[in-house]
């Protein structure tokens, strides 16, 4: 995480107080709204629209913006992806991905081999962990939305900020922003 973060500070811009004020603000009120401390927010260059988070209990928990995202989105559209940012931080689903992660790669693949009748075993066993966490970060993705939802506090803001996220800002965009705010 260390050199995470040093790369971070090299190749992105750390919003503050000073710098972005207006999105280090959405931070902290998506911070204050969910119960959770203020995270770092960086915006890095990026030509698609693209947010993640870092947290574990060695740094302060990260956010990361693509520079497409801060252009394009509204205020209010780019409060619901910072919410569901911090929604992530607030549910330490960064710690339960790393262990996800170990799980269904090293460990499991370390302990499969020890085990003399792999075969069949070995499909049923990583294939069950396989669905099993992407059922998990499904899940946990839907709890991060709707801690994106209760910091923009809007259902049709949020519906954009999700066409935006998944199409882009471009005149696809028109035809479904037509759909939602008259549906």
């Amino acid at each position: 995480m260390p050199i995470f973060q040093q790369l971070l500070l090299m190749e992105s811009i750390e919003v503050g107080p000073q710098q972005y004020p207006h999105i280090y603000a959405l931070g902290e009120d998506c911070a204050h709204r969910l119960g959770i401390g203020v995270p770092q927010i960086f915006i890095q260059r990026g030509s698609e629209s693209d947010a993640y988070t870092f947290a574990t209990d060695d740094i302060a928990p990260i956010i990361v913006l693509s520079s497409e995202i801060v252009e394009s989105f509204t205020p209010e559209e780019l409060k619901f992806v910072i919410g569901h940012e911090c929604g992530h931080i607030h549910n330490l689903h960064g710690v339960y991905n790393t262990v996800i992660e170990i799980m269904t790669n090293q460990l499991a693949e370390g302990v499969l081999q020890s085990v003399p009748t792999q075969g069949v075993l070995d499909l049923f066993v990583q294939g069950g962990l396989t669905i099993f966490f992407k059922r998990w970060s499904r899940y946990a993705e839907i709890t991060c939305d709707r801690a994106g939802l209760i910091c923009c506090g809007d259902v049709r803001t949020a519906e954009l900020a999700f066409v935006k996220l998944i199409i882009g800002s471009g005149d696809s965009l028109k035809q479904i922003r037509r759909c939602i705010i008259e549906g």
